[in-house]
């Protein structure tokens, strides 16, 4: 089957379904065809991306052994780069030895590799408008990579192969996102604020577990050699906007105005007046068509991922060089807006 659009990737449930009552709520286990994945990922597709050893680096491959990090020095060995630099490559005989004794390993950032992740990328974004990124997880029977714990983005798990056991929870954290707030605590910490199970699936060849950010979960390889897909999804959220006015304040003259004295009499009244001001201004800037239009944009467009557009070789003539033409002045989004907006998404 080939994954073109979004309706394809969720079937037999329709993206009405999805939205009405599970996304954002719950998780969703849609079982499918055995083949239902096969152009996005099968064992001989694995074994050739894996052998273009220039694409891996220790940010791209990690290796895991009973949840813990195998440093990248273990199974890695010092290259020359395309840069002429210094880098540590995994190295293929290293890291099948670890894989032999029972290692698993995630592939970062997968996700514009071929045709079929694209697809399936390309998809999420377009219905969700957000961003997504996929990642690949491949384990051995009776290991695990990731101990219990939630994520800040919504995941869509693609089993590709062997069967997986995936644990949810009864705890949900709000609306989480990558901040301090929601730090990373100590596994044990993780394991008592989780609960207890609630629900138990098995993932086999063809099947789909979406899980929404906030969800507690684990999952554990339960027949040899294990293969799936995790796209994780994020989208544009209210701490972006306010990302997005803090690039505006500056152009406002009431932002660059000295707060009231706190050694004058009506100190308390002053400022609350203006502290008053700042917040009826930003409600303007917020509501204001500017902000309406750069949003509207970043969602459907600036906020995704580029995903392929080469189609060569080219058929006939160059054209013809063309007078010149005046540009089209077109409005400009706000003063740094979009880089801001995109690192801070990063930071997420």
């Amino acid at each position: 089957m080939t994954i073109a659009t979004f309706a394809d990737l969720i079937a037999p449930v329709t993206p009405e379904e999805f939205f009405r009552d599970y996304y954002g709520r719950k998780p969703l286990h849609i079982p499918g065809a055995a083949d239902k994945f096969a152009d996005v990922m099968t064992w001989d597709h694995l074994n050739r991306l894996l052998d273009m050893t220039a694409l891996w680096s220790q940010e791209t491959i990690v290796l895991k052994h009973d949840t813990q990090t195998i440093p990248p020095q273990a199974y890695s060995t010092q290259v020359t780069d395309r840069r002429d630099q210094q880098a540590l490559q995994p190295d293929p005989a290293k890291v099948m030895d670890l894989i032999r004794r029972g290692a698993s390993f995630g592939l970062n950032r997968i996700d514009t590799f071929d045709a079929g992740m694209r697809a399936v990328g390309a998809a999420l974004e377009e219905a969700l408008a957000g961003r997504a990124q996929a990642n690949l997880y491949c384990s051995r029977k009776e290991t695990q990579a990731f101990d219990v714990h939630f994520d800040t983005h919504d995941v869509f798990a693609l089993h590709c192969e062997g069967e997986k056991e995936w644990h949810l929870y009864e705890t949900v954290e709000d609306n989480p996102i990558h901040h301090p707030l929601f730090r990373r605590h100590p596994v044990e910490q993780r394991r008592a604020r989780a609960g207890r199970v609630v629900q138990t699936v098995v993932l086999k060849p063809g099947d789909l577990l979406y899980v929404p950010r906030g969800f507690y979960h684990d999952a554990l390889c339960v027949t040899d050699n294990c293969v799936h897909i995790a796209y994780g999804v994020t989208t544009v959220i209210g701490i972006d906007v306010l990302t997005l006015l803090t690039n505006r304040a500056p152009a406002e003259s009431l932002f660059r105005r000295t707060l009231p004295n706190p050694a004058s009499a009506d100190y308390d009244e002053a400022l609350k007046a203006r502290l008053t001001e700042l917040g009826d201004q930003l409600k303007a800037m917020a509501t204001d068509q500017q902000t309406l239009d750069f949003i509207r944009q970043y969602q459907r467009a600036i906020f995704r991922t580029t995903r392929g557009g080469f189609a060569l070789p080219i058929e006939g003539a160059p054209p013809k060089p063309q007078p010149a033409q005046a540009p089209t002045r077109k409005a400009a989004p706000p003063p740094q807006a979009r880089a801001a907006i995109l690192n801070a998404v990063k930071a997420r």
